[in-house]
């Protein structure tokens, strides 16, 4: 894995006084053994429409360089600088306004430059400086314009080339022009991508380039533009374990993990691919993978909750391939447990703090005081403030910009 985003060197403090003490969450002893709660001390607190998000399904956060937390919920894009959240909206008369298409990914490019993926209506970047959105729409008359307007993944390569997968396949997008390269699949040619929407790209510590999709993953060779297909072969017990991959991550060590049906990992010495048992069932659809600070992996799923590794336990029953991990659940009777049980996205802040995103809002972690921190509707609302294109971000650390984490989410 490449350098994580740097930790702020203080917290929060405008939520200070949203923070309450709970009991603590539910969870399942690893793999799948239930037990009757978390650590404790664990707790959760929730943000949510009434703490000022437009909408409670959150499909993505970000925190960028200049220290602004962004949601993109199913209404529109929000901005929160620790006081108020600002809301972008579309404007028909104003071209420059957000596009009014669903946001489903957000991500920041090493200039600053901020690009959304939407579910239908192509990809907009917004300029930080100039507070303006650009849009980038398929246009069928025009062959180097975006083809297919549901985007589904951003990269940026280390030469800093950003790379887009939609439904059509894989794009490169050339900044001089403003046009894209595409890569699509050629029922003539073997070597040419896979015939599946790219949900997924990432480039690892080694400079190979993957792709996920719906068929599994394919290891691009940029220099030759040809692609090497791993699929799912239920006769070999080294292949992918399905053939759907939703998120590509890797770890501090180096360690290539897979998010599909099931949690994989690449080995590259044998050049296989390792299946992790995260509970009893053998279908539980990644969603979202992030390693914090201590070293531990979060893996957030599609309907099973959250699950951590705790590789600072030993003696504790681990899986097959050695791996222990924590389970966190959704429980509908408490109120200081995990939000939903459908994790859509994962984020650390510069302070160490998770961020996780839901279909009922979003949930906050201080992992340095075992503390799950949770907003639910009905809570107490976040002091106001001055809400303007001007406002100040966080001030709450480094100068130092983060880096690009080294993730590629569905």
């Amino acid at each position: 894995m490449g350098p994580r985003p740097p930790r702020f060197r203080q917290t929060l403090t405008a939520l200070g006084a949203l923070l309450s003490l709970a009991p603590p969450l539910l969870a399942d002893s690893p793999p799948s053994v239930p037990v009757p709660r978390t650590p404790e001390g664990v707790e959760l607190e929730h943000l949510t429409i009434e703490d000022g998000l437009s909408h409670s399904t959150v499909w993505d956060v970000l925190q960028d360089r200049q220290g602004f937390l962004w949601f993109a919920t199913n209404g529109l894009l929000q901005r929160y600088d620790g006081y108020k959240f600002r809301s972008f909206r579309h404007d028909p008369e104003d071209p420059g306004s957000v596009t009014s298409g669903k946001i489903m990914e957000i991500f920041e490019d090493r200039r600053g430059m901020l690009w959304l993926a939407t579910r239908s209506q192509g990809i907009d970047r917004f300029d930080p400086a100039t507070q303006r959105f650009t849009h980038f729409v398929p246009d069928p008359d025009d062959p180097a314009s975006l083809p297919d307007g549901r985007v589904r993944a951003f990269h940026e390569d280390r030469s800093g080339a950003l790379w887009i997968g939609s439904y059509a396949g894989l794009h490169r997008f050339e900044p001089a022009t403003g046009s894209f390269i595409h890569y699509r699949h050629d029922p003539d040619n073997p070597d040419s991508i896979s015939p599946s929407t790219v949900s997924a790209i990432f480039e690892d510590s080694h400079g190979d380039f993957w792709i996920g999709h719906g068929l599994g993953l394919d290891h691009f060779d940029r220099s030759a533009e040809t692609f090497i297909h791993h699929h799912h072969d239920p006769e070999d017990p080294d292949s992918l374990s399905d053939g759907r991959v939703h998120t590509l991550f890797e770890d501090s060590s180096g360690e290539l993990w897979i998010g599909a049906e099931r949690l994989n990992r690449f080995d590259r010495q044998r050049n296989a691919f390792v299946r992790h048992t995260l509970a009893a069932s053998d279908s539980i659809r990644v969603n979202t993978i992030l390693e914090d600070g201590d070293g531990e992996l979060w893996i957030g799923t599609f309907r099973d909750g959250i699950f951590r590794t705790d590789r600072a336990a030993p003696g504790q029953e681990a899986d097959a391939s050695g791996e222990r991990f924590i389970h966190f659940r959704h429980d509908p009777e408490d109120r200081s447990g995990l939000g939903s049980n459908q994790t859509l996205a994962l984020w650390q802040d510069r302070t160490g703090i998770l961020w996780i995103a839901h279909r009922d809002g979003v949930d906050k972690y201080d992992r340095r005081r075992e503390r799950f921190v949770k907003y639910r509707r009905g809570e107490s609302e976040l002091p106001p403030t001055a809400d303007s294109a001007g406002s100040s971000p966080i001030r709450m650390g480094s100068s130092t910009p983060p880096t690009i984490p080294t993730t590629a989410t569905a």
